[in-house]
Order: C-alpha cells, then sequence, then structure tokens
C-alpha cells in the first residue's frame, strides 16, 4: 500500500493519506476527520475522493462513510458494525457486508 503520499481533497487542499482518520459524506460534500482532531469540509464529494485514496488502506462501510484500515480497532461482521479506536461505531450496510468481509479476508491472509 502507498504511505506518505499527498491526495487532492478539493478547493487547493493536498492532505497526506496517512493522517486522515475518517471521512463523511455530506450530501455534495465530505467532512474529513484528521488525526490531529482537526476536520476539513471539501467541496468535493465522497466518492470522487474515495477514488483518490484506492491504493490506501481505505474501506467504505457504507454509502456514507470511508474509514483508514489503520485505525479499525474492532470488526463485528455478525452484528454489522466496525468499532474504530475512538470507540466510535459505524454500520456496515447490508449491501457492503460480503464485499468487506472479503476485503478483511484478504488482508487478513496477506497480513499472515
Amino acid at each position: 500500500m502507498k504511505t506518505n503520499q499527498k491526495i487532492h481533497v478539493g478547493c487547493r487542499t493536498n492532505l497526506l493519506a496517512n493522517e486522515i482518520f475518517l471521512l463523511k459524506a455530506d450530501l455534495n460534500y465530505t467532512k474529513i476527520f484528521m488525526l490531529d482532531g482537526s476536520e476539513i469540509f471539501s467541496s468535493t464529494n465522497l466518492g470522487k475522493i474515495q477514488k483518490r485514496l484506492s491504493g490506501f488502506d481505505f474501506v467504505r462501510p457504507n454509502r456514507s462513510t470511508v474509514v483508514n484500515r489503520v485505525f479499525i480497532q474492532c470488526v463485528e461482521i455478525e452484528n454489522s458494525r466496525i468499532i474504530l479506536q475512538n470507540n466510535e461505531v459505524l454500520r456496515i450496510s447490508r449491501k457492503r457486508k460480503v464485499q468487506f468481509s472479503n476485503f478483511l479476508m484478504t488482508q487478513l491472509t496477506q497480513s499472515n
């Protein structure tokens, strides 16, 4: 996976991908949550930013959220939820549940 590369997130803003914690959709805008606790509001939609993050350790558990896989503390596939390191709970949508579990299984086999 790529590390320490900047990605364009809109309005002349480039961020280091490994410093992005979480992205949340807000209509056609995106709220970007950084590791240092700051929030950036981008006019670029979540889908475009997700494409720019391909090749990095980011997963999309539902339509409105993209999360940095490094900061996932626990995954409960049977309960359809993800618990992040800051104890925030994210829902895994039914539509993405199989895709998400396949992604995790691939990641687990690659790390062993």
